[in-house]
């Protein structure tokens, strides 16, 4: 009989492929919360050729350490020679395994592109997480030699179907600032009304990706100006620690944002702060163009953020939520007009935000908390048997 495995007095590398900085998604989600379990958490950043050192390292909290190195090779020939690739960046892991001078209980990889051999870390045990979609053999590799693969969406797990890992589908999770807002309102929960008779619909995430639909949102925003816009993420280069898309297209998206009197831009922002702000909308958005989305709009972490607050979410389609019409207005697969879902949403904004829907809303959100999430991770892995004996 195998002993139950716990996140607790664990030392964690996790490999990010998103720097630690103001704009929180789940690979930091995820390391604040084991920290807060009381496990070491060394949260490695992608690397950074600008850095004065080869590695540096400051402590975040007492038991979350940041990590970002210098690359001892150019970076470029991954894109033309990877097998060299792999090569020098086996050297750099046993320079990086130098300076850490540990072994790590837990290599946890949320980074699809940099690493071919996780085993290189010396994990203990070696999950491999994958929120986006995957075909390049290079993020294959990585998971043959994992423990577990774990991803948020069942077609990007279908990537791996063939081979003899154990999977976790699991969906995204929900940050503690945010359940304990949720939670707050779920006791003092009382029929939605709009304030000052003027709708307010917000949108939480970075606004320089590429997939995006911008030309909905511009035709939203110009066409109904008696509503409020609220945007909380990134809109600017400097300073945004996540992807970003610097286009000609992108650049004047943000200019017609900054124009328009309805428009409101909260930039990046700590996530309790966004927790606390969100929860004075009425409605929130998911609006990608599906056809540019990497995933084919197949989950997204903000989803849960919204549902938190209780309030209606008017969606393209999520395919990780397609049976959970009680819970978001979502477009069919094959349906485009948004803009009529948005209006027909906003007309009965009432309806959709009464209480019983609320707490529909608010109760998914709360079953999915990062703390949960954590949990069914620890079942998988007791599972495996990859921990002692009782």
């Amino acid at each position: 009989m195998n002993k139950q495995f716990t996140f607790q007095n664990k030392m964690i590398l996790l490999i990010s492929p998103q720097s630690w900085g103001t704009m929180h998604i789940s690979k930091h989600h995820y390391a604040l919360a084991l920290a807060e379990l009381g496990n070491t958490v060394y949260f490695l950043n992608p690397p950074c050729n600008e850095l004065k050192q080869s590695v540096e390292m400051y402590k975040y909290n007492n038991n979350l350490f940041i990590i970002t190195y210098k690359l001892q090779f150019n970076f470029n020939i991954r894109f033309h020679f990877r097998l060299l690739y792999d090569l020098l960046m086996r050297r750099q892991i046993r320079y990086l395994q130098n300076i850490f001078n540990r072994k790590f209980d837990v290599l946890w990889c949320f980074d699809a592109n940099l690493y071919s051999d996780l085993t290189l870390f010396n994990g203990d045990i070696v999950i491999y997480h994958v929120v986006d979609q995957v075909f390049e053999k290079h993020s294959i590799k990585p998971a043959i030699k994992s423990d577990v693969i774990i991803s948020v969406a069942d077609n990007i797990l279908q990537n791996f179907a063939y081979l003899p890992v154990k999977k976790l589908l699991l969906n995204h999770g929900l940050a503690d600032c945010f359940a304990n807002k949720a939670k707050s309102y779920l006791e003092h929960i009382c029929m939605s009304k709009v304030s000052n008779n003027k709708i307010k619909i917000g949108y939480i995430g970075n606004l320089l990706i590429s997939a995006l639909d911008r030309n909905t949102l511009k035709t939203l925003i110009s066409k109904y100006m008696n509503i409020e816009f609220h945007f909380w993420g990134c809109y600017e280069i400097v300073g945004c620690n996540i992807a970003a898309d610097e286009s000609m297209e992108v650049v004047q998206f943000i200019d017609f944002l900054k124009q328009m009197g309805n428009v409101t831009l909260h930039g990046p922002q700590e996530p309790c702060r966004v927790a606390e702000e969100v929860h004075d909308m009425d409605a929130f958005l998911v609006c990608y163009d599906i056809k540019k989305d990497a995933n084919n709009g197949s989950n997204t972490h903000k989803l849960l953020e919204y549902l938190s607050t209780g309030k209606v979410v008017i969606s393209n389609h999520i395919s990780s939520y397609k049976t959970c019409h009680e819970l978001i207005q979502m477009l069919d697969y094959d349906t485009v007009d948004y803009v009529q879902l948005f209006e027909n949403t906003i007309l009965n904004i009432s309806y959709y935000n009464c209480i019983e829907k609320q707490k529909k809303r608010i109760n998914f959100a709360l079953q999915n908390r990062y703390s949960s999430q954590i949990h069914k991770i620890e079942s998988c892995i007791t599972q495996l048997g990859l921990c002692e004996p009782i």
